[in-house]
């Protein structure tokens, strides 16, 4: 009643008040149960064992529920030496049980001892607790059990071996799968390397591959073991991170052979009438990006096609975003097209973003506009990286107009330019020789849109006029830069040097040249400051333009020669 009413102390002086004055009280095993487990809940493990050594003095024998309670409460607070002590304490000889006392081979008692092993780390006990449990003839054994422990112990060849010893009446799906897990999960941890299992890790997959195999020519019809789980389960292992490193090492042959054994997995799937699933699916395209093999994202297209599931769009996302980064363009676009038709929905801008760019690799503009119009009918709103990939494709196309009506549908939509996206307008406009629109825009872009352009899009906006030959245009923007107080690198004055050599204009030259030196010695090329100088000096520039270039030429250590140079120059 003391124990009862959780006032444990009172009950104990009890118990050693009737121990002492009765010794030859009898106590019955419900009593220990209570006392034992009252113990554990107080944290007075100490008394517990005090209790376990009394119950095996007195050649008790605990019964299947006093272990399973015992160790279930154990094993709830974590007091995995507890369970490991009390088994100890039973196992060892007394004078009414010379060879000890095991437990019942109960699964609940064995699978506490045997998790209360391994978490431990006592790898070898954790064997011996499961060859104890093995030889037990008390009641049916649960192997799974045994494949988790084998998984942790890192032994899959035991966990292999106990299959095929396995009886075809005790076969079952959990049971294969069960082992499956301990062939694809095995992590061999430190102090196990007496258990550690002799196959090489680069055959793990292929290992649990054969099991799979061997396991559907034994079952009957009307007693299938093999299901889609399993062949997810061997799908997963071909298809892992781990896997891939193995064959990134093992060569193209091992990688030729994964695929393969995933392609034909898949084949036989639908032969065995096992439809794949989402995860089946998951685990293709995860080999298809490992292994970077476009004929498994085929694969998995037509399985896609062909299925009758329904399918999670934002699991399917990151497989897309992968597959169009890693394998190809083509295949992701293939793949995204069937989710399409299956109506599984991509809700991922980043993923479009990826698709988007893809297609303006392949210099595809129109399929990159198609998949803008499947955004919008999703909801999606572009944003400013993707306008900026788009604008970047239209001046591949040299479609300026198109161009401008996505900048323009870009503002009214409220996505805000970014760097990116003017730098992506000034090169469409100078590949469409649109100066006076890309200066127009540079001008105006601090004032529009808060942002400050840089000295790369000032020398995007110098490059193209000096390719266009629109030197005036290109003086006209340095002007700019100089009124904005952005300070010209040394790229962006060779840009404008070369192309005012190239128009003659000497006085810009002298004036480029000296802005160049007040940079520093090395901001432009010292042999192109030099040949400048000297063909202003060889030109018919006023007395005072020429003075100016022989000074700075006695600068940069230069010499007068009578040549003019001014057709070796080049637009950059």
């Amino acid at each position: 009643q003391s124990l009862h009413r959780r006032d444990f102390t009172d009950a104990l002086n009890l118990f050693r008040l009737v121990e002492r004055r009765y010794k030859e009280a009898t106590f019955k095993e419900e009593l220990f149960s209570e006392f034992v487990q009252a113990a554990v809940r107080v944290g007075k493990l100490d008394v517990f064992e005090k209790m376990i050594r009394f119950m095996q003095s007195k050649g008790m024998v605990p019964s299947t529920a006093f272990w399973q309670d015992t160790l279930r409460i154990l094993s709830t607070r974590k007091n995995y030496s507890a369970c490991l002590l009390a088994h100890s304490i039973f196992a060892s000889p007394s004078a009414t049980a010379p060879h000890g006392v095991l437990p019942p081979g109960n699964r609940v008692i064995y699978s506490c001892l045997v998790n209360a092993a391994l978490e431990m780390g006592k790898h070898e006990e954790a064997a011996d607790l499961l060859n104890e449990y093995k030889a037990s003839q008390d009641e049916p054994k649960d192997y799974n059990i045994f494949f988790r422990a084998y998984r942790q112990l890192g032994n899959i060849e035991a966990a292999i071996g106990l299959f095929k010893e396995i009886g075809a009446e005790s076969l079952s799906t959990m049971v294969l799968n069960s082992l499956l897990m301990a062939c694809t999960s095995t992590t061999t941890s430190p102090g196990s390397s007496v258990l550690a299992s002799p196959v090489s890790s680069a055959c793990i997959a292929l290992r649990a591959l054969e099991v799979l195999y061997e396991a559907k020519a034994t079952e009957e019809k009307e007693n299938p073991i093999v299901d889609v789980q399993s062949c997810n389960i061997v799908m997963k292992a071909l298809a892992s991170k781990e896997e891939s490193e193995r064959v990134k090492w093992g060569g193209r042959a091992t990688a030729s052979s994964n695929v393969t054994s995933i392609t034909k997995l898949l084949e036989d799937m639908v032969s065995w009438r096992l439809e794949p699933d989402a995860s089946t699916l998951g685990a293709v395209l995860e080999a298809a990006v490992a292994h970077l093999s476009e004929s498994l994202v085929t694969v998995a297209v037509r399985v896609l096609s062909s299925s009758h599931r329904a399918f999670d769009g934002l699991k399917f996302s990151m497989h897309l975003r992968n597959i169009s980064k890693h394998v190809s363009v083509a295949q992701a676009l293939a793949l995204y097209e069937e989710m399409k038709r299956r109506r599984v929905a991509v809700n991922d801008v980043s993923v479009f973003g990826v698709l988007i760019k893809g297609c303006i690799g392949m210099r595809d503009l129109d399929r990159a506009m198609l998949l803008v119009k499947d955004m919008k009918s999703l909801n999606l709103k572009p944003d400013d990286l993707i306008y900026s990939q788009l604008l970047d494709g239209c001046r591949e196309a040299n479609r300026l107009q198109l161009g401008q009506e996505l900048f323009q549908a870009m503002l009214e939509s409220g996505v805000q330019p970014s760097a990116f996206t003017l730098m992506a307008m000034l090169k469409l406009f100078g590949r469409n020789g649109a100066h006076d629109e890309a200066y127009d825009l540079v001008e105006s872009w601090e004032r529009r849109f808060g942002v400050k352009p840089t000295v790369l899009h000032y020398t995007c906006l110098l490059s193209a006029t000096t390719k266009g030959r629109c030197y005036d245009q290109a003086w006209r923007a340095y002007q700019l830069m100089k009124k904005a107080a952005v300070r010209p690198d040394g790229t962006a004055l060779a840009t404008l040097l070369s192309g005012m050599v190239l128009s003659q204009d000497w006085s810009r030259v002298v004036d480029v040249a000296e802005a160049a030196l007040g940079l520093g010695s090395t901001a432009v090329p010292r042999q192109s400051l030099i040949s400048a100088l000297e063909d202003v000096q060889a030109s018919s520039a006023s007395p005072e333009v020429i003075r100016k270039a022989g000074s700075l030429l006695r600068g940069i250590g230069g010499h007068h020669t009578s040549r003019s140079s001014a057709s070796n120059w080049r637009s950059p």
